[in-house]
Formats: structure tokens, C-alpha cells, sequence
């Protein structure tokens, strides 16, 4: 019932006043006005101080979870009716005012008017204001405003009742009214102590009473937990400060710092951007960075550094500097914009780190990358100019020997010469993967047609090592794909050629084409039963100059680059090439590749109604079984008979012939027969069609046809050798590429001129009029390039049509084709000449005869 201190001291008063009544008052009068004055000074005293004090470090630190907890603390104490918590900038950051007792408009204007007292509805306030300073800096004000009407309430009450009091009473009133106000007193006291130990940050018990329920002990309390709460803070905020000092001091001693106004002059920089710059501390404060940049740093490098810090983004970039003795260094520089509370830059901070080394290493690496470039280039071009006379001269002289035993030689020096280029080819495209200059063509290709023509180039060769070569080209195919045929024939050619190479005579080669419609993978899988690879040695098959060990080069030959070129194409094309090998019985390679579609399969339904009779001997059961694989795909009925004769209830007859067999089969009345023949060179007529091994679907597929027969069977007329019309102008230093060129071109009965550099065929071009120019590039005096553009400049300046020039060089990278074309040629032949792109570049620019 008595819990509050106004409850508490008007209990005394009344015992004191009904006691002494009419004395105590009357002598009281003054004593309790001054006590009354005195209470609500200290009240007002200690509060203020206390709350200033709890209020200095998050006010410092802009914490408003804490000042809004100490807000909170307070705004439960009697006779505080409004408290205003001001930063330094002049903005509100808390408050509270209790609206029943205050009109806001009031607490406004006492905050204007700067007075202590105020009277508003017969209420008294006090108010009050004080700075809050931290560590001697001024950092805000606290506005506060007390309500003193319950006392100055009963100061008037007494006022009255004091006349009628006796002098004896209000001496008794008097003694009382101080031993209630010193026991306040100490209270506030003690309050007071406390709150300059936390205004000091010094350690403080503050005691509590948990059966105490009045102001001062709820202040208590709540100061305890205020208290905890702000040790816990200062301690968490300590750990990231140390933690934060620590970082600092790591960065400092390992990067280059420095620090701008939002103009970009330094403000700071440590000690590793003197050490590095070359300048001190005090010729870098109040300049620009522009003291150490390079001169080959251009304009707009610094417009979009400025575009990209003044947007409030991070930049990034290595930059080349000049410290101050004129020496190059490079930095790798992270420039961040530093924002205040409002979210405008009001600083920026630059870390950056020395990678000068790392720049010269990466320049000296370009360097070497090109200068390997221009050496493969010109190796290429000095090799291929000797092959080009070599296998030209060989292809003239193959016309013209007939003689077995030379043409036998004949053979073994194109091979030779053939292998030779094969091996500049695989050191050229292994040097472009390497260097990231490889690329991907895609386009489409009928891949029966052109997986038919790849595989049977092979054919020879299986001929040559007696070696049986089957082949299953899916006919399910889609008839139009995606993808860089060139590519996917060179991994081809590589894995076949080393399935021959790695086969002895009498073994087996296997090819596998086909297409996952699902998933849209084209397989292609290469199957031998050659030596086979250790699994150990599978793990680095596909790493550049790696072979099974290193006796194979030298009995096998190669480079060792093939696999891992297959590799690195697979990949680009976004496939893979697996191997499934075991050591002494053979070796199987699957290339896999996401090709897209273009167009569906062909329709084989006709097929289905065929009955396709078998007569074979055991040893061709391989033959007949690669047969099977497209009779079962195609879904055509296959009858096994013994002989030519066993069962008339067949459309085809497909055998293997021996000597036994033959003259049956030729006696055969059935107009559907047809002859696989292995490695023959006979000929049949008649109701014979010959189907040579390996077989695909190209070939068997238009002579299961019993309509075709007929048509197949009949021979097709002897090409006559081409010829064409128009002059040609060659353009070729070389005179054995001279002599080539000119018995080629004669061959086709083309009239031609020889120049011999580039200044010599510009003098020639506009002497007469010419339909076609070959375009060397090495040339002495002036190259292709220059004398084709001498060429294409006359003809404008003349108002000529253009002739079309095309270029006839062994530089044959792909760069080198970009800059042919790029500078205007009309086509581009490489050497050594194959004579079947000469064919097409003579049909594109001439006229036959």
C-alpha cells in the first residue's frame, strides 16, 4: 500500500502533522519549501547525470538498440514526462514523452524558449538540458522534462495549513520532514556515485533489493540489467575491434593501401606504397594517383575505373604504374568506394598487390607462344614446298609408269612423302590446341555418305596387311547432321590408322557408326585385335608424344600426338573418346559427340519384304556376320542354304565365291544374285553383282533391290581425262614448283604463264588478260599479299572486272587462310597440291573444253 516514496514520505507527514499540528506547520513553511526545492533539484541532478552517462558509449558509437533500452529504463520513473536524446548532426535518434501528462507542441517550445520552469493546466514541469561529451568531444544533447505538480501540490497545501499551525508543531514537522529527507538523500546519493563510476567506465557493484518496490530500487535494477547488457556489448564490440586491428595490421604489412577523397586526392598510404612508388610520405599526401601512372595508360582505362567507383561498384584490374625513378611495375588494384550512413561515398580505399613478375612472365609467354607460331609456320612452309614437287611429280609419273615393279616404288615413296605430311599436320594442330587458337567449324554432312568415303580409304591398306576390315554404318542414321565433319574425320583417320598400324597380318579392324536419338550421341567405335594397351599405360594414352612404351615409335612410327589430338577435338566439339583395352588381344576406341540433328532417317520399309539367302564357307563367317548386323537392323529375313539352288523362295543370294561355287552361281537362273567378293578383282555379268568388302550401307542397301539389278550391272562408260579453257598466271618462285604446276595445268590443256616474284607478276597481269591468277606467298622482291593487292589496285584505277586470284601456298595454318581471305583472295589451295581440290578450283574459275 505504502510502496512509493510520495506514499512513504506523506505517511510521515501526517503522523508529524496530526502530533504538531498547528505548531510544526507554521515553523515549517520555509524548511519545506527548500526540502520540497532541494528534493526535486536532486531528483533532477542525478537523473540527468545517470541517463548521460548510460547514454555516452551507444551515443558514441551510434548503438540505438542500447539507447532505446535506456530509454525504455527510464520512461518507468515517476515524474520524468519526456526525454529527447539529440546526435551531434542535430538529428533525433530517441525519445519518449508520455502524452497525457504533455502536449508535444509544449515540450517543442520549452525546447525553443530555453526556459527551467513551466506551467500548463495547473501542472508544474521542470526542464532541463545537458551536453554529452565523450572523451572531451561533443557528441549530442539530452532534452528532459519533470513534472513537479504532485509536489508543488503539497508545498501549497501546507502553505494554507501552515498558518494555522503552532510553532512547537512545525519544529516537530521540521526534524521529521528532514529524517525523511536525508534517508532520500542517501538514496540519491548513492544513485549519484554510481553514475559517475559508469560515466567513468569504472567496474561497479550496483546492489538491488528483490522485496523493495519503489522508484529508486526499480532504478536499481534496471541499471543492473542495463549494466550487463552494455558489458556484454563492449565486450563483443572489443573482439571485433581486436580482430578488426589485427586484419588491418595483417593487410598493411602485406599490400600496397592508400585512400582518397572522393576527388581522388591521397589521404593516407602505407608504408609498402612509399617503398614501392619510390616516393615518401610527404610528396605523395595531397596529390592524385597521377604521380605514378604510366604514359601508356590511356584516357579511357581512367574513364571506366571513374565510371566504375563513382557508381558505388568495386574495380578490379592490374595496372601498369612508373615509381619515381621511372622504373615499370605493375599492381593487381581493388578500388572500393566507402559510403556513410546517408549512402554517399565520402572516401575510397585502394589495395592492390605486385605482380610485375607474374606480367612479365605472362608477356614473356605470349612472346614465346608467337615466336613457336612463326616458327611451325615457316617449318611447314619449308617442308611442304619439297612434298609439294615430290608427291606432284609422283602423281604425274604414276600416269605414265606402268611398269608393276616402279609403280611398286612409286607407291612406297607417295606413302612415305604421304606419312611425312601427316606428321607436319599433327605437330601443326597439336601446336594450335595448345596455343587456344583451335576452332570449330559446324555445318552440315550426310554422315552415310561421307562415314562411307572416310572408311573406305582404308581399304588398301586392309588389303595390303591381309587384315579383315568390317564396317556397320547404322542406315538409321538421321540423313542430315550438325557438327565439323572435318574434325570428326580426323579423329576417324587417327584411330583407324592406328587400329592398321598396331594389327598384325591376318588380325581383324572393326568400325561402328550410330546415333542415340534420345540423347542425340553420335558413336563412332574402332575395334582391333592388335596389341592392346596395359591398363596402367590407359591412364596416358591421350597425353602428347605418349605411345603404349616407348619401343612402339620406333617399331610402329608416329608421333605420339594422334590420341592426344582425337582427345583435345573431342572435347572441343563437347565429346569424349573412351578406351577398352587389354594387353595382346586388341584395343576398342568409342568416340562420343552431341550432334544436333537436321534430318530424319531415310524410310527402309521396302526392305522388310526381302528374303536374303546366305551361302558362305566358316572361315568368311566374319563377312557374312558383318552382313547379319544390317539384315537384323533392317529387319529382313536371312535364309542359310548350301547351295545356289537349295531354295527358290529367296529375292537375293549372298555369297562369299570359291573356285566350287562360282560356275553354279554363274549357271543360276535367278535374276537376284549377288556375289560378295573379298579382295577381288574379278568381274561378273549377268545376273552378278559384285559387293566389295567392307561393305556399308551406301553400297549394300541399292543392290538388295531386285529393280537395280540390271541397272547395277551394267558398266558405266570410261571418264575421259577433263580439259579446260582460259590462261592462267602462276605466280611461284620455287622451279621445281614451277615445273609441277605448269605439267599439271598441261594436263588439262590450260595455257599458263610463270611468274616469278611478286613484282614480276604485276608486270605480267596487265600485259595481258588472264582468267585465272595462283598466288605463291613466300615470294623474293614482293609476296602474294603485297602483289595481290598491287593487282586488285590496278584493276580499279583501269575500271577492270576482278580476275580471280587464289592462293597457292604452303602456309597453311589457320590464320594464314583467315588473312588470305580476309584481304580479298578468291580461294585458297594448299601445298603439297592435291590434285582433286586443283580439279575443283580449276571448275570453279574456268571453262571446260
Amino acid at each position: 500500500m505504502f510502496n512509493t516514496l510520495k506514499s512513504k514520505f506523506t505517511l510521515a507527514f501526517i503522523i508529524v502533522e496530526v502530533v504538531f499540528l498547528l505548531v510544526i506547520i507554521s515553523f515549517n513553511f520555509v524548511t519545506l519549501e527548500k526540502a520540497s526545492d532541494e528534493l526535486v533539484h536532486q531528483k533532477i541532478e542525478v537523473s540527468t547525470e545517470l541517463f548521460v552517462a548510460l547514454i555516452k558509449t551507444p551515443l558514441a558509437v551510434f548503438d540505438l538498440a542500447v539507447l532505446d533500452d535506456a530509454m525504455e529504463s527510464f520512461s518507468h520513473i515517476k515524474n520524468i514526462d519526456a526525454v529527447l536524446v539529440e546526435a551531434s548532426t542535430g538529428q533525433v535518434v530517441s525519445q519518449f514523452i508520455v502524452e497525457q501528462e504533455l502536449e508535444k507542441s509544449l515540450f517543442k517550445k520549452m525546447m525553443q524558449d530555453d526556459k527551467q520552469g513551466y506551467t500548463q493546466k495547473n501542472k508544474n514541469f521542470r526542464f532541463e538540458k545537458r551536453d554529452v561529451l565523450y572523451e572531451g568531444e561533443y557528441i549530442g544533447r539530452v532534452y528532459f522534462l519533470f513534472n513537479t505538480s504532485d509536489i508543488s501540490s503539497v508545498v501549497s497545501q501546507h502553505k494554507i495549513l501552515s498558518i494555522f499551525i503552532s510553532l512547537i508543531f512545525i519544529v516537530v514537522s521540521f526534524i521529521v520532514a528532514n529524517f525523511v529527507g536525508a534517508k532520500l538523500g542517501k538514496s540519491l546519493e548513492h544513485l549519484s556515485k554510481i553514475s559517475q563510476y559508469v560515466a567513468n567506465d569504472e567496474a561497479v557493484d550496483i546492489p538491488t533489493n528483490s522485496t523493495s518496490k519503489d522508484e529508486i530500487s526499480t532504478l536499481f535494477k534496471n541499471m543492473k540489467q542495463m549494466q550487463t547488457s552494455i558489458n556484454q556489448r563492449n565486450k563483443n564490440l572489443n573482439i571485433t575491434l581486436n580482430t578488426l586491428k589485427q586484419f588491418v595490421h595483417a593487410m598493411d604489412e602485406s599490400a600496397i593501401v592508400s585512400k582518397t577523397t572522393p576527388d581522388g586526392i591521397i589521404t593516407f598510404a602505407n608504408n609498402n606504397f612509399c617503398e614501392t612508388s619510390g616516393y615518401s610520405l610527404k610528396e605523395i599526401i595531397g596529390k592524385t594517383h597521377n604521380i605514378i601512372s604510366h604514359p601508356d595508360n590511356s584516357k579511357s582505362f581512367f574513364q571506366h575505373m571513374w565510371q566504375t567507383i563513382t557508381s558505388k561498384n568495386v574495380y578490379h584490374h592490374t595496372i601498369k604504374n612508373r615509381n619515381k625513378s621511372g622504373k615499370t611495375y605493375y599492381v593487381d588494384a581493388t578500388i572500393l568506394p566507402l559510403l556513410d550512413t546517408q549512402g554517399n561515398i565520402y572516401e575510397y580505399i585502394a589495395i592492390r598487390y605486385e605482380v610485375t613478375q607474374l606480367v612479365e612472365a605472362k608477356n614473356k609467354a605470349q612472346a614465346a607462344e608467337k615466336a613457336k607460331g612463326e616458327f611451325l609456320s615457316n617449318m611447314s612452309h619449308e617442308i611442304r614446298t619439297p612434298l609439294n614437287a615430290i608427291l606432284g611429280f609422283l602423281h604425274l609419273l604414276k600416269k605414265e609408269v606402268h611398269d608393276e615393279t616402279a609403280q611398286s616404288h612409286l607407291q612406297i615413296i607417295e606413302n612415305s612423302s604421304q606419312s611425312l605430311l601427316t606428321i607436319i599436320n599433327d605437330i601443326l594442330d597439336f601446336s594450335k590446341i595448345q596455343s587456344g587458337k583451335f576452332t570449330i567449324e559446324t555445318h552440315s554432312f550426310e554422315p552415310l555418305i561421307e562415314m562411307d568415303e572416310a572408311i573406305q580409304m582404308f581399304c588398301a591398306k586392309a588389303r595390303d596387311k591381309e587384315i579383315i576390315y568390317t564396317v556397320f554404318i547404322d542406315p538409321y542414321l538421321p540423313k542430315v547432321l550438325e557438327g565439323d565433319l572435318t574434325r570428326i574425320k580426323q579423329i576417324l583417320f587417327n584411330l583407324l590408322s592406328n587400329a592398321f598400324k598396331f594389327t598384325e597380318p591376318k588380325g581383324s579392324v572393326r568400325v561402328v557408326v550410330s546415333y542415340d536419338k534420345a540423347s542425340t550421341i553420335f558413336s563412332l567405335k574402332v575395334t582391333d585385335t592388335g596389341i592392346g594397351i596395359s591398363k596402367e599405360k590407359q591412364a596416358r594414352i591421350f597425353n602428347a608424344f605418349e605411345q603404349a612404351d616407348g619401343t612402339t615409335t620406333r617399331k610402329f612410327g608416329g608421333t605420339g600426338l594422334g590420341l592426344s589430338i582425337s582427345s583435345e577435338l573431342a572435347q572441343l566439339m563437347h565429346g569424349r573418346i573412351e578406351i577398352d583395352s587389354i594387353e595382346g588381344e586388341g584395343s576398342s576406341f568409342t568416340l562420343e559427340l552431341p550432334l544436333k540433328p537436321c534430318e530424319d532417317s531415310q524410310d527402309y520399309s521396302f526392305y522388310k519384304n526381302l528374303s536374303i539367302a546366305t551361302l558362305y564357307q566358316q572361315k568368311d563367317f566374319e563377312e557374312i556376320q558383318a552382313l547379319r548386323y544390317y539384315l537384323q537392323k533392317l529387319s529382313i529375313n536371312e535364309i542359310q542354304v548350301h547351295t545356289p539352288f537349295d531354295d527358290a523362295n529367296y529375292d537375293v543370294l549372298i555369297c562369299v565365291p570359291d573356285t566350287q561355287i562360282e560356275e553354279k552361281v554363274k549357271k543360276s537362273q535367278k535374276n537376284t544374285i549377288f556375289i560378295l567378293n573379298k579382295n577381288s578383282n574379278s568381274s561378273y555379268e549377268g545376273n552378278i553383282s559384285i559387293l566389295n568388302s567392307p561393305f556399308t550401307s551406301k553400297s549394300l542397301l541399292p543392290i538388295l533391290k531386285p529393280s537395280k539389278v540390271k541397272e547395277l550391272t551394267e558398266k558405266e562408260p570410261a571418264q575421259e581425262d577433263i580439259q579446260f579453257q582460259g590462261k592462267v598466271l602462276i605466280a611461284e618462285d620455287n622451279k621445281t614448283n614451277q615445273m609441277l604446276i605448269g605439267l599439271l595445268l598441261s594436263d588439262y590443256g590450260i595455257d599458263y604463264k610463270i611468274a616469278n616474284d611478286g613484282v614480276d607478276v604485276l608486270t605480267m597481269f596487265k600485259e595481258e588478260a588472264w582468267d585465272l591468277v595462283l598466288m605463291d606467298e613466300n615470294m623474293p622482291n614482293k609476296n602474294g599479299l603485297e602483289a595481290f593487292k598491287d593487282i586488285r589496285a590496278y584493276e580499279k584505277k583501269e575500271n577492270q572486272d576482278k580476275t580471280a586470284v587464289v592462293a597457292l601456298t604452303a602456309n597453311v595454318l589457320e590464320e594464314d587462310k583467315k588473312t588470305f581471305f580476309e584481304a580479298g583472295m578468291d580461294d585458297f589451295l594448299a601445298k603439297p597440291i592435291d590434285v582433286q581440290e586443283l580439279e575443283r578450283v580449276l571448275k570453279t574459275y574456268l571453262f571446260p573444253s
